[in-house]
């Protein structure tokens, strides 16, 4: 994990001001081990920490909310009621990004990580973008659900020969797609990937049968979508797009950035997940 991650992990918009020098100060400590700093050196490796973190915020999350004072040294917290989920938002994803998938199906983090990812996409798809949450209400991927699928895309069904028995949803956790018009053909289908469980290095791309078998897409191939918890630089975003067979990438910037924060209630998930399973000490 890059160093920058490190350090915006460990803050929590929850509080209303941070001691930048105890955010960092384990950072200083790996960069710096002789313990010989000067003031100068610190001042300046401080600043552009914050920088970074206030570029972060400001221009990939759409969430100005870090203002500097007392020479960069403390973060004050915008605590106005319109920032109030967005923070909740951010604590859950940085905290998931330190914790990976540890407890993730336990904790019922996985599928709220789902929904936060659908929400986004949809979001992003803009006016009448909807969702489908592909393993909702069920153990295991039927040709039942498939066959509801079919329907409600409005595309032609294909063949099931290959589904497996336990799957839960064969690696796509929810479509996102959105008519062009009442002919209901050629629409855009994202068939999305929701990675909380484990890391993306260990993750494998949407399988083929989502592509080629079980519905017989109008356009060929269908969109594919990873969703994962981590902020991507521009090298690393690049690196995961191409690995993940080219699919579109929703990183933290981005989820942050499209979240739509008029559902009620998966805000209201999201602060309870926080609250109860989330320590501030």
């Amino acid at each position: 994990m890059e160093e920058m991650d490190i350090i915006e992990n460990n803050i929590s918009l929850l509080k209303t001001s941070i001691e930048f020098e105890d955010v960092i100060k384990d950072c200083l400590s790996e960069k710096f081990p002789d313990g010989e700093i000067s003031e100068m050196d610190m001042l300046g490796y401080r600043r552009d920490k914050l920088n970074q973190l206030q570029y972060r915020f400001s221009n990939i999350y759409n969430l100005d909310i870090l203002s500097p004072e007392n020479g960069f040294s403390i973060l004050n917290i915008d605590d106005s009621e319109d920032f109030k989920i967005k923070r909740y938002l951010h604590r859950f994803l940085s905290y998931k990004s330190l914790t990976g998938g540890e407890g993730a199906n336990s904790d019922g983090s996985a599928e709220l990580f789902e929904l936060i990812s659908a929400n986004a996409v949809k979001n992003y798809l803009g006016n009448g973008a909807e969702t489908i949450m592909v393993g909702e209400g069920s153990k295991a991927l039927t040709e039942t659900r498939l066959e509801d699928i079919v329907g409600i895309l409005r595309e032609k069904g294909g063949v099931f020969h290959n589904l497996p028995k336990k799957a839960k949803d064969d690696g796509v956790d929810f479509i996102v797609y959105k008519t062009f018009d009442a002919r209901y053909v050629g629409n855009i289908i994202i068939l999305g990937q929701a990675c909380v469980g484990k890391h993306y290095n260990n993750k494998k791309p949407i399988r083929d049968r989502w592509k080629t078998e079980y519905i017989t897409y109008s356009v060929k191939p269908p969109i594919t979508l990873l969703s994962v918890v981590y902020y991507l630089d521009e090298t690393n975003l690049r690196k995961v797009h191409s690995e993940f067979d080219n699919a579109i990438v929703f990183d933290r910037g981005r989820i942050m950035k499209y979240y739509d924060t008029t559902d009620v209630d998966l805000n209201d998930k999201i602060i309870d997940f926080v609250n109860k399973e989330i320590s501030e000490e």
